[in-house]
């Protein structure tokens, strides 16, 4: 009866609590509180849910068993008094699988619940509350990003309250069971940033081909080269200006039936509901399916990286859009063609990974002399000193003289 309250126990609890505002106050919590969950909340059992979270975070370790008991006791409640203590013979017994539910949410389960297609509104509504939501949705446009901020905001906001139980429960409060159990079922297969060694998503990457190594000039990563599995799992790419490689196919999981609809022209979505039924709902093995299938050559022709990009940017997934670009567009060919006075003062570059143009007489303007030293083979220096005095030792304007030598 001295051991603290989980958090699965308190979900249990929320369902029988008798006068939860009068328990509330016996336990300590202030009216302030009290009064701004019965505004808050709407149902009787989440507001006593939420009044035991709030006391289970202001006591801590002090938020026993034997702390509510007596509490119960006090204000003769007995029959919800003998259900806490029959709790506390269910906790000290043997471990279940359900367990695992109780862990505090990490990033990388996290990650993959942000991925699954669920309405992210209602559910942070009550995990971070309303203002937070909208702030949200104001600042970010991608609906994964949404949802992935959602739940981080939520681990931040809750700490080790912050658990798999308290997401699922609220999540079939909201009447989404189908995502509360894909929830459940991520949480007790462990979680990898791949999809596991036996599943048919990973058999399916394994059966390919070694991903070709890029090529401007089209070949299997150019804008009419054509995709496989096996580069949709491992793509390279710049990302904020470094080279990295990223999951294409995890990236656009969440909008599997939307990637039907329009990669698949399956406009009423007769194929991913056959999908959705052979992968068991598993967003990953859905979205290789749909991925597979236009490859196998259903569905919008030509099958390339460029028709890829025009149907990812139809369905709103414009990051994805853009890193795929990002590789497969053909690039300028400016290493081998002769430099202008134009180009050096407008060059197009990939600055901190967005595209911008850049000045560079400007940014060597400072070492014209160096400059005219190497790129002149100017050793003496009488060249420059020319340019000097006929620039009037203004640096822009020497520099700009020196590159048309």
């Amino acid at each position: 009866m001295d051991k603290k309250v989980t958090d699965a126990h308190l979900v249990k609890i929320a369902k029988f609590l008798p006068k939860w505002k009068v328990v509330s106050k016996l336990l300590g919590l202030e009216g302030q509180i009290v009064k701004d969950i019965e505004d808050r909340y709407r149902s009787g059992e989440d507001q006593r849910s939420e009044a035991l979270m709030k006391w289970v975070g202001k006591e801590g370790g002090r938020a026993t068993y034997g702390k509510l008991y007596g509490v119960l006791l006090e204000m003769e409640e007995g029959e919800a008094a003998e259900k806490v203590k029959e709790l506390t013979r269910v906790s000290s017994g043997p471990q279940t699988s359900g367990s695992t539910l109780d862990a505090v949410c990490n990033s990388d389960t996290i990650l993959k619940i942000a991925m699954l297609s669920y309405d992210w509104r209602p559910l942070g509504r009550r995990l971070i509350g309303d203002q937070r939501v909208s702030d949200i949705a104001r600042e970010e446009h991608d609906e994964q990003n949404r949802r992935e901020r959602m739940l981080t905001t939520w681990m931040q906001q809750e700490g080790t309250r912050a658990t798999y139980r308290r997401l699922v429960d609220v999540l079939e409060k909201l009447g989404n069971k189908a995502t509360a159990e894909i929830v459940v079922r991520l949480v007790e297969e462990g979680e990898d940033d791949t999809p596991c060694a036996s599943s048919p998503a990973a058999r399916n990457v394994a059966n390919e081909s070694p991903p070709p190594k890029p090529s401007t000039t089209g070949g299997q990563l150019g804008a009419n080269g054509q995709p496989t599995v096996k580069l949709l799992t491992c793509f390279p790419s710049v990302v904020d200006g470094e080279k990295k490689t990223i999951n294409i196919i995890q990236r656009t999981g969440t909008s599997y039936e939307k990637l039907g609809m329009f990669l698949l022209e399956d406009d009423n979505g007769d194929i991913v509901d056959s999908l959705k039924e052979a992968c068991h709902q598993d967003p990953i093995q859905i979205t290789t399916a749909v991925y597979k299938k236009w490859i196998s050559g259903t569905g919008r022709k030509p099958v390339t990286w460029q028709t890829l990009v025009d149907v990812l940017r139809e369905i709103d997934l414009n990051r994805v859009a853009d890193d795929i670009d990002s590789t497969t567009q053909p690039k300028p060919a400016l290493h081998t063609g002769q430099p202008t006075v134009k180009l050096l003062t407008c060059f197009p570059s990939v600055v901190d990974g967005e595209k911008k143009t850049i000045n560079i007489i400007q940014r060597t303007g400072t070492s014209y002399e160096k400059l005219g030293m190497f790129l002149l083979e100017d050793d003496n220096g009488d060249i420059v000193d020319s340019l000097k005095e006929a620039c009037h030792q203004d640096p822009i304007q020497i520099t700009t003289a020196v590159y048309p030598f």
